[in-house]
């Protein structure tokens, strides 16, 4: 019966609404909503574990015990504690949600709170449990269930090698289940730039996806029957007009530089700018950035989803192409910040040339990825009420307009590669193994922005 019920319970896992009875039956008081991961990889995590354990030794056939009441009355504990353990999870991954208030600058103070979850921190926890309950512990209770099976069969009592046979198997599980336990308590336990990394990367993921639907709009394959045959269209590509397919041209270069922003700083977390002792970024600064991480993503994402959908509402365009500036450059700024102190320190741990290196790198790359977004905004002819007359020209003169956008096609194909090169040639491979697995759509997209390499020359 207990067995049954915690099948059903990890069936029930991923339900998301808890009601008030199951909340009651949680063996330990919910701990607040900051101290859950904690909790997870501490206590309840653990306590899994050791009731695992202990089930190994108590249903061992060759206890003189087997079989009699006693025996069963003391694995039946075991599995009412486990059953108790896996209903707090489920609490647990139910309370466990995407932090809200949190101060949106770094002078605030005091902070409204000194923790914050991302919504890709959740759902990742939440996932290491889901397929931990669901793979190698559902695995333990049908090995379970098979050994109480056999031993209420009619084996004769002289006879415990079928009975052997199941409880081996039931250790097997067991032990797997303890590894996967072991490969979640350290994964939770990990330090906040791991998580950090994880995040930029998942940033990078999110940037590309956006890259491949938008070249897809570009491509008239995607979207047209093929002659001679029907082909199946992407259901999240649509038909461009002139203006659209513009906008879809100059909003490439900014995507590409956001990618390659959260590129380098994934690949930072590996390097001992933010590891080596003396030059390890704080908890606080990390925590900052990952809350303005989320904000960028959701900002990139309505970028590229702007410049596709709204080709009649250029001043939307402009909107969002502001706001996602804005976004990043409240991140900058601390890696400015960061780096000057290093070299202000004097500190013969720090390594003061690398130091130098990345904060050029930052400085160079913003400098590109403002003239991107001035080229993008340029190049929809909307004019902000309140901009001065010399921008209002610039912006009206249709060549230059189209000067700047071949520019930034430039800027887009060749800077964006060759930034990296010369930065760290380490760090090449990695780069340049994405623009190879998307040659023909980025050949596309230098074709529809053109060539100028005398606007790069000119940055």
């Amino acid at each position: 019966m207990v067995i049954t019920r915690l099948s059903e319970r990890v069936d029930e896992h991923g339900v998301q609404v808890v009601s008030a009875s199951t909340r009651a039956r949680v063996v330990n008081k919910p701990p607040p909503q900051r101290d859950i991961p904690n909790n997870l990889a501490q206590i309840t995590m653990p306590a899994l574990k050791r009731y695992l354990k202990r089930l190994i030794v108590d249903t061992d056939p060759s206890n003189p015990k087997c079989g009699t009441q006693a025996w069963h009355e003391a694995i039946l504990g075991k599995l009412i504690e486990i059953d108790a353990v896996t209903n707090e999870l489920k609490v647990l991954m139910c309370m466990f949600t995407p932090t809200e208030d949190y101060p949106r600058t770094r002078h605030c103070e005091p902070p409204l709170q000194s923790f914050y979850f991302t919504s890709f921190q959740v759902s990742n926890t939440k996932e290491k449990v889901n397929n931990l309950l669901t793979g190698p512990f559902r695995h333990v209770l049908a090995a379970c269930g098979l050994f109480f099976d056999c031993l209420s069969s009619d084996n004769p009592p002289s006879d415990r090698s079928a009975i052997t046979l199941k409880w081996q198997n039931l250790v097997e599980t067991i032990n797997l289940s303890i590894d996967s336990i072991d490969s979640t308590i350290k994964w939770l336990g990990r330090p906040l730039l791991d998580t950090a990394k994880d995040e930029w990367q998942h940033t990078v993921r999110k940037i590309e996806e956006s890259l491949r639907l938008l070249l897809k709009h570009l491509n008239p394959n995607c979207h047209l029957s093929k002659k001679g045959h029907e082909s199946e269209s992407d259901p999240d590509v649509v038909i461009l007009d002139p203006t659209g397919v513009k906008f879809v041209n100059i909003g490439l270069p900014v995507l590409k530089l956001c990618r390659l922003y959260f590129n380098r700083l994934s690949r930072l977390t590996n390097s001992q700018l933010f590891v080596k002792p003396a030059m390890e970024l704080e908890s606080d600064c990390l925590t900052f950035m990952l809350t303005h991480t989320e904000s960028v993503q959701h900002c990139i994402e309505q970028f590229a989803s702007t410049i596709r959908k709204s080709p009649s509402c250029p001043g939307s365009v402009v909107l969002r192409a502001t706001i996602l500036i804005g976004a990043l450059f409240d991140i900058s700024p601390l890696l400015t910040e960061y780096w000057d102190c290093l070299l202000a320190s004097e500190d013969p741990q720090v390594d003061q040339e690398a130091v130098a290196d990345a904060r050029l790198w930052l400085e160079c790359w913003a400098s590109l990825f403002a003239r991107a977004i001035n080229n993008a905004n340029n190049s929809t002819g909307y004019i902000f009420p309140g901009l001065e007359p010399h921008d209002e020209e610039d912006t009206d003169d249709e060549e230059d307009t189209d000067d700047d956008e071949d520019t930034d096609g430039e800027q887009d194909t060749d800077d964006e590669d060759g930034f990296i090169e010369g930065f760290d040639d380490d760090e090449e491979d990695d780069d340049e193994g994405y623009v190879a697995e998307d040659d023909e759509e980025d050949d596309e997209d230098e074709q529809a922005n053109g060539s100028a390499g005398e606007g790069v020359d000119d940055e």
